[in-house]
């Protein structure tokens, strides 16, 4: 198994860019194992958001749990 990561969360949550931040490249390995990433964009954030303080139960509990996620980067 390869390692993973996430990457754009803590820069989509802040809403700009971090120091530090930048393009990330994930490159598997000849038993096409490799790195799984998970990418974050602002605009799907921005989404999760508007339709949590739209009042979507579940979009609500995952901005919190994106919260919470991102505070263990």
């Amino acid at each position: 198994m390869g390692r993973g990561g996430v990457f754009g969360l803590l820069s989509s949550l802040a809403g700009e860019s971090l120091p530090g931040s930048g393009p990330c490249v994930a490159v598997g390995n000849a038993l096409m194992q490799g790195p799984v990433l998970f990418h974050f964009p602002q605009s799907l954030v921005t989404a999760v958001q508007q339709r949590a303080a739209a009042g979507d139960s579940h979009l609500r509990q995952l901005e919190l749990d994106l919260y919470r996620w991102g505070r263990l980067l």
